[in-house]
């Protein structure tokens, strides 16, 4: 019989946490549910405030880690898969100091939500299917994207792009790239589609497209996925609110 993603949960609070799940009939091998379960690391200012979506609420898109992670999760010292699921020492270090909220997501996505792994052949199919409008601009200047650093782009339009996010006549939508470009045979230079994938896709300079998480060593990670911004509500999640400790050294 197969599991829910509850189970799972309770699995990973009671076998990497140590905490005290009240079930009655303790878990004593991992779950195994028909849909891969999804994780990712969130964090809030305090823990009575608790996480709303996949990401920040303006944002379009989520990554998040796939099954592979989440049971990786329960064979590798916590540190080590919080650095594989692409945070720094630092990073880890800043919230420590804040005393912000840890949290571990783990969902199931709807089955009608298209999800895709984040590299760049994932990501054109990615557009396909929810950006078709300027699915010809993507699937035409893809080469040149993926070989040429973000700023190169930005040089070429004269603005950083990080700029973008929080001006509205720079922020380049779906709707905006296609009206720039009405003829699909004359799609959007490889400036303007690029900061589409910027702006709407938050493919920023950090993004490695072959569908690894980078760690702060430069080295791959986990694997990552993308889809939508969902919200966190109905029963196909579970957060986990949980504290960590930072070792001196680094193997």
């Amino acid at each position: 019989m197969a599991s829910s993603v509850h189970d799972f949960a309770d699995f990973v609070r009671e076998k990497v946490f140590k905490q005290n799940t009240n079930r009655l009939v303790k878990l004593d091998t991992m779950p195994k549910t028909v849909d891969p379960v999804y994780c990712k690391v969130l964090f809030t200012k305090t823990s009575s405030i608790k996480p709303l979506k996949l990401n920040d609420a303006k944002k379009s898109v989520a990554f998040a880690l796939g099954h592979d992670s989440s049971v990786d999760l329960l064979q590798r010292p916590l540190w080590r898969w919080l650095m594989r699921a692409g945070l720094t020492p630092s990073d880890l270090a800043t919230r420590k100091k804040l005393k912000h909220q840890a949290w571990l997501l783990l969902f199931q996505t709807p089955r009608d939500v298209f999800v895709q792994p984040a590299h760049w052949e994932g990501i054109i199919d990615y557009v396909k299917h929810y950006y078709p409008k300027v699915y010809m601009a993507v699937y035409t200047h893809a080469f040149r994207v993926r070989q040429m650093p973000l700023t190169v782009f930005e040089k070429d339009l004269g603005f950083r792009f990080e700029s973008c996010l929080d001006d509205p006549n720079l922020f380049m939508t779906e709707e905006k790239l296609r009206e720039l470009y009405p003829e699909e045979h004359l799609p959007a230079s490889v400036a303007e589609t690029r900061l589409f994938l910027y702006c709407q896709m938050c493919l920023d300079e950090t993004f490695a497209g072959d569908g690894f998480v980078r760690q702060f060593d430069h080295s791959r990670g986990a694997k990552e996925f993308i889809m939508p911004n969902l919200d966190l509500i109905g029963n196909n999640f579970e957060l986990i609110p949980f504290t960590f400790d930072i070792p001196e050294t680094f193997d």
